[in-house]
């Protein structure tokens, strides 16, 4: 039992939010871990690391950059995954230290959403040096349809975490993280 708030006080939305993102967290942290192993593995064949280094000409700064670092990436996403998952288990427990990191990681998930469609819509496609009668009008639509998508679930997903972390600091919130006789967690 948590020495902060009583369980008879503790807010159920709190429990349930702290347990959706103690799935998501894990699930997240299992999945990039089995992508770096399956990267190192890959890596490991001498075609496969010669191939990734000729492709990565013909490709845009950005992506190069991205595929020059990968290992970087791959252990940026394991690592906001992780804490994710440890935040979520700590907010379950109301560690106030658990909830600021939980914003912090909620931030910065937001951040690098609206980074990533930022830096997609300034990756030109492959098919702009193929004149544009030769695209199929149905690989147009998909791609108009693919950035839609993105832009959706970006503009979605960074509403709701900035909902939660309104939430996380409304100070209604923070007394659950407070001990019974003190002030409000900052």
């Amino acid at each position: 039992m948590n020495a902060t708030t009583p369980i008879s006080q503790r807010s159920t939305m709190l429990s349930v939010i702290a347990w959706l993102f103690i799935l998501a967290g894990g699930f997240s942290t299992l999945a990039s871990l089995i992508q770096g192993l399956m990267y190192v593995r890959m890596l490991s064949m001498p075609i496969m690391h010669q191939a990734m280094h000729e492709g990565a000409q013909h490709m845009p700064f950005l992506l190069q950059l991205l595929f020059e670092h990968f290992r970087l990436y791959l252990f940026f996403i394991f690592s906001l995954s992780f804490a994710t998952l440890t935040s979520a288990i700590g907010l379950l427990k109301r560690n106030n230290q658990a909830r600021q990191v939980f914003i912090t990681v909620l931030i910065v998930v937001a951040i690098t959403l609206l980074a990533a469609f930022i830096t997609q819509l300034s990756i030109r496609p492959a098919t702009d040096n193929i004149p544009s009668a030769q695209i199929p009008t149905e690989a147009k639509t998909m791609m108009r349809a693919m950035k839609g998508f993105f832009f959706i679930v970006t503009f979605s997903v960074s509403c709701l975490f900035g909902w939660l972390v309104a939430y996380l600091t409304a100070p209604e919130t923070r007394r659950e993280f407070t001990k019974t006789d003190g002030p409000p967690a900052p």
